[in-house]
């Protein structure tokens, strides 16, 4: 009993770290800590090259940048990289699923009961606490009926597709930060091999 793990379903799929209200809205906003990062080093870059000292970065520094970021070509690029991704067929169908799971106020329910009674286990296990055969079963029964759900598992499945685009844009940022230039394909399945939730073939 001591070794049985409460969170079963797909990885990520119920963990309280994914928020049943998340949008592609929402997501898409943790992008932009990335290209904040890339707006930055620009800023600092410019800076440098007309013989200025970079002033120190911090968030009064950022908040006092609005008109200039306005009219980087960076911005303008950032904001094409936005809009490609929400264009692309299967965003506009991770919207469509997570709409629906947001406009089914049962599913939600049915999920958030499922995310609540897996973690009261999870809390449990990690106290040392032992669990019972009925709360086990209990358990998987209600995951087992959410799963059954299409509206549910279109919700979870939406996740992690939403998941891998971050994941996906985050690592090449970083990579092209890391190295001072696009990085080569090879150079890309080198940095996300070996990573949980890569999304790589390999």
């Amino acid at each position: 009993m001591g070794s049985w793990q409460v969170m079963t379903i797909p990885a990520g799929s119920l963990s309280l770290r994914a928020e049943c209200r998340q949008t592609v809205g929402q997501a898409l906003q943790a992008l932009a800590g990335c290209f904040l990062i890339l707006l930055v080093v620009y800023w600092v870059g410019t800076q440098t090259h007309a013989g200025l000292e970079p002033a120190s970065v911090n968030e009064d520094n950022v908040s006092s940048m609005p008109t200039m970021i306005e009219e980087t070509p960076l911005l303008r690029k950032t904001r094409e990289l936005c809009q490609t991704i929400l264009d692309e067929p299967n965003v506009q169908s991770i919207r469509k699923r997570i709409d629906c799971f947001l406009g089914d106020q049962q599913v939600r329910a049915q999920y958030e009961g499922v995310v609540s009674k897996g973690q009261a286990l999870h809390d449990k296990q990690q106290n040392s606490m032992p669990l019972s055969g009925e709360e086990i079963a209990d358990y998987e029964s209600h995951r087992d009926r959410l799963m059954s759900n299409p509206v549910a598992r279109d919700f979870i499945d939406a996740q992690e597709e939403i998941h891998q685009i971050q994941e996906s844009v985050q690592r090449y940022v970083s990579k092209t930060l890391e190295l001072g230039r696009l990085p080569a394909a090879e150079e890309m399945e080198d940095h996300c091999c070996g990573h949980q939730g890569c999304g790589c073939s390999h």
